[in-house]
């Protein structure tokens, strides 16, 4: 006879539940995303290759920087464009921009209340860190979720020095208050005990420098060493899957589950560039929910990152340039908030004739599904069972799962 548990989870972006499976032969769990598709992968076809980034940044709000940056990119790489490290510089730091903002939204209202009731204080501290985050990125971007300045080949509205100059005072204004909710995430997020059973990761190797890359190959940087990857064979490396009781993919890596994210871009630098406590970031390397603390650190590297890079553009106005030709292919790997995010296109005069977009929360669901069965395998075996619901919630909103992200792509059969 078989039980089970089934529960939707709230404090994600979008809809899901997790179905728990308590049987004589052992305990299996399915994280199912219940949001419809969308297919977006469908929706960019047959349009000219400067409409679709503004097309796919509508995948979703919250990762909307991310995917206009990867088409973006990807279109670039088709039509043999190469920008000027300003341009590069620039659309890097809308991206790290908006991944700080995600980071600190998700750790304060999401995953915070699991271990403890933000205070008032702290409340207003998030919000007014995030108005100024924000409007930094507007200064350069246009806007948070859809930016609008920037087509194939570089920024088509005027981003001045006045307008670097003013993103740079927000963002130094704001780094003490960041260095306190830092601090202050770290001292309240007890992670419960979870060993890895699949310590596999995956990122880009020149993370924190660039989360936007100028092109292929990818570096990226995993458990087993490095890995590069290319429009020829991404598609062996990133092998996609269809699974029946969800409306969301899985993605393996060569077969092999693995995690993308906060964890990942920590683990795959060099711990001595870290300036973290080795047992702590032992616990994060061994924990899945440390990918929490992961975040919290993350956001304080990442903004002195942007403001250390804004200032070598100071001098240098970036300039917009024309495709080389009107056929071709292109792949781009950027990491998102949640974790690297891979655009692949195929254009024929000028326009898209094939679209693939592979995210962050296809990549590490089979992750959340291999650590939620050793925990609540651990679960029952210490008389537990009543936690199951409790500690698999929290599990789920450690990794910061996105699904509207997850269902864009089409079902097959």
């Amino acid at each position: 006879m078989v039980n089970s548990l089934k529960f939707e989870l709230d404090r994600v972006a979008g809809e899901s539940e997790v179905v728990v499976y308590l049987g004589h032969n052992g305990v299996d769990v399915q994280y199912v995303g219940l949001s419809s598709e969308r297919l977006f992968e469908r929706l960019v076809l047959k349009h000219e290759y400067w409409r679709v980034p503004f097309i796919a940044s509508r995948i979703c709000g919250l990762c909307s920087h991310a995917h206009f940056w990867a088409s973006n990119l990807a279109l670039e790489s088709a039509l043999g464009i190469e920008v000027d490290d300003s341009t590069a510089k620039l659309r890097d730091a809308c991206n790290k921009l908006q991944i700080v903002e995600n980071n600190l939204i998700h750790l304060a209202f999401l995953a915070l209340p699991d271990y403890r009731r933000p205070t008032s204080e702290v409340v207003r501290s998030v919000l007014k860190v995030r108005k100024t985050v924000t409007n930094a990125l507007d200064l350069i971007s246009g806007r948070l979720s859809n930016p609008p300045p920037y087509a194939p080949g570089g920024f088509v509205a005027d981003v001045g020095r006045w307008r670097i100059e003013r993103a740079i005072r927000l963002i130094n204004e704001v780094i003490p208050a960041v260095d306190s909710l830092v601090e202050y995430f770290i001292s309240s997020i007890a992670l419960h005990d979870l060993r890895d059973p699949s310590p596999h990761y995956l990122a880009l190797a020149l993370w924190p420098e660039k989360s936007v890359p100028v092109g292929e190959p990818y570096e990226l940087l995993s458990s087993e060493g490095r890995v590069d990857v290319s429009v020829d064979n991404y598609g062996d490396l990133f092998v996609e899957g269809v699974r029946e009781y969800s409306r969301a993919r899985e993605c393996t890596l060569g077969g092999r589950t693995f995690f993308v994210g906060a964890r990942a871009r920590m683990l795959a630098r060099d711990a001595s560039s870290t300036h973290i406590d080795p047992a702590v970031l032992e616990s994060i390397k061994l924990n899945p929910y440390g990918n929490l603390l992961a975040k919290a650190f993350e956001i304080r590297t990442t903004i002195r990152n942007v403001e250390h890079n804004l200032r070598d553009c100071l001098d240098k106005r970036p300039r917009k340039v024309d495709p080389v030709r009107k056929k071709g292919r292109g792949l781009a790997i950027v990491e998102a908030p949640r974790g690297l995010l891979l655009h692949y296109y195929e254009v024929c005069d000028g326009i898209v004739e094939k679209a693939d977009i592979i995210t962050p929360t296809v990549m590490f669901t089979r992750h959340i599904e291999t650590s939620a069965k050793a925990l609540v395998s651990s679960l029952i075996e210490s008389g537990r069972v009543a936690d199951v619901p409790r500690y698999v919630e929290m599990l789920v909103r450690a990794y910061d799962p996105c699904i509207p992200c997850a269902v864009h792509v089409v079902r097959a059969g």
